[in-house]
């Protein structure tokens, strides 16, 4: 996929989401969101306030998949500053409560993105959220290294699977990470 120089990370990363009928949550989409995410993977998901105030800081940080107009596929994404991919590199990083001073504003090119996960009540909302999500990872223009954790022993497969993520070195809180293809050119030369 090509992108225009002057095209913000947000504006990239829709582009790629849309193609897979995924779009920013509306405000009124955060809480159902929240109690989906509760219900399948923990009632220890980030607040819907959180979710809220990180998608807000710039505009890319939760998107919905809608079947017969109603959100049935949430994911969450945190596009971090370099001093977020330093939390994550110190195995620091909160993702439950993170801090907005490592989440990127609007227009800014981030160090590292943190997927928040990805939750769906319906399987063809489950397929459009890992969809999407490769899609952003490897088309959107984010030569950035992924991270993640596995919240369920489900979503460890895939993640770890299909989507070609493997456990962070040196991780105690079981981070995962799949590097931009660039990272592995540099490491194989």
């Amino acid at each position: 996929m090509l992108h225009h120089a002057s095209e913000t990370p947000a504006q990239r990363m829709l582009a790629c989401l849309e193609t897979f009928g995924v779009f920013p949550a509306r405000d009124d989409e955060f809480s159902r969101g929240r109690a989906i995410a509760a219900q399948l993977i923990s009632p220890d998901v980030a607040a819907e306030e959180t979710f809220a105030a990180v998608h807000n800081r710039n505009g890319a940080g939760v998107f919905v998949y809608r079947q017969d107009g109603l959100a049935q596929g949430f994911l969450g994404v945190i596009l971090l500053r370099a001093s977020g991919l330093a939390k994550i590199e110190a195995d620091r990083f909160n993702a439950v409560e993170p801090d907005l001073d490592d989440v990127c504003e609007a227009g800014e090119e981030p160090a590292a993105v943190y997927g928040w996960g990805f939750a769906a009540k319906t399987a063809r909302a489950s397929g459009a959220m890992v969809l999407g999500l490769m899609a952003l990872r490897d088309r959107a223009g984010l030569d950035v290294p992924f991270f993640c954790r596995a919240a369920t022993p489900a979503g460890a497969k895939v993640i770890l699977g299909k989507m070609g993520y493997a456990p962070f070195a040196g991780s105690a809180t079981g981070l995962l990470v799949r590097f931009p293809e660039s990272q592995h050119l540099e490491a194989a030369a």
